[in-house]
C-alpha cells in the first residue's frame, strides 16, 4: 500500500515529536509514505536533526525515512521504543576515535520520503527534495557532509551533478561556500563488510590528513 501524505497533520509537524496514533492500526499494510508532491511546504526542520557541540560539523546524510525508524519515533536510528537501531550502533563504533556518536551529530535524509522495498522510486523522488536538502545544509551549516551507502550516493550524484566517489573527500560547491564530502558504505549490519570497510576508509582518510 502507498500513502500520499494519509497522516499529514502528524508526519509533517515539527521535531522532534513522533508521528502520534498508532500507525499499524490506521495503516496496517502501509509499505510508502510519499511527501513530495507537497515539498513545498514541507517543514525544513522535519527529518533534520541538529547536531551538538562538536557534532554541529558533521552532517550525516542517509537514504530515506524508515517507517518503523524516524517516521514512528521523531527520531534518527531509534525505534519507537527508544532502541538505537543497528545501522546507529555500527555509526558509533565508527565515530567513537572523535568522541563522537551519531546523536550529537546532525543528520537527515536525502529523500524525505518513506519507500519501504520500493528503490526505484528514489530516482523519482529525489529531484523534489533537492530545495529542501540545500536549505536543510545551510541551516546546519556543517564542515563535513558524510554520505552514507552506495545507492545514496548515485542519487546524490545523479541529482546534484557531482561526481563524488565512495572513500574519497570531494568538495560540495554551494552559497554558503564549499563544504567537504565523504562518502562511505552504508553502516547496515545486513552487509557486515561494510562496516570494516568504513574504517578503512576513515583510517586512509586520518592518514592523508597527517601527510
Amino acid at each position: 500500500m502507498v500513502g500520499h501524505l494519509p497522516l499529514e497533520e502528524n508526519i509533517l509537524g515539527s521535531n522532534p515529536s513522533p508521528a502520534t496514533g498508532n500507525l499499524d492500526t490506521i495503516y496496517p499494510m502501509i509499505e510508502e509514505l510519499h511527501f513530495c508532491d507537497k515539498s513545498d511546504i514541507f517543514p525544513v526542520e522535519k527529518f533534520l536533526q541538529f547536531g551538538k557541540g562538536k557534532g554541529k560539523n558533521l552532517l550525516v546524510v542517509g537514504e530515506s525515512p524508515a517507517l518503523n525508524g524516524w517516521i514512528k519515533s521523531g527520531r534518527a536510528f531509534f525505534t519507537i521504543e527508544g532502541r538505537l537501531l543497528p545501522s546507529g550502533r555500527n555509526l558509533n563504533k565508527l565515530f567513537a576515535p572523535f568522541e563522537l556518536t551519531i546523536e550529537q551529530c546532525s543528520f537527515t535524509e536525502l529523500v524525505k520520503c518513506c519507500i519501504g522495498n520500493n528503490r526505484k522510486m528514489l530516482v523519482k523522488c529525489a529531484p523534489k527534495w533537492k530545495g529542501i536538502f540545500i536549505k536543510q545544509i545551510e541551516l546546519c551549516h556543517p564542515k563535513l557532509i558524510i554520505i552514507l551507502g552506495v545507492e545514496t550516493l548515485r542519487i546524490f550524484n545523479l541529482v546534484f551533478n557531482t561526481s563524488f566517489v565512495t572513500g574519497e573527500f570531494g568538495k560540495f560547491n554551494l552559497d554558503i561556500g564549499f563544504v567537504s564530502v565523504l562518502p562511505i558504505y552504508h553502516p547496515t549490519p545486513i552487509a557486515p563488510k561494510n562496516h570494516s570497510k568504513n574504517l578503512e576508509i576513515i583510517e586512509i582518510q586520518k592518514n592523508l590528513s597527517k601527510n
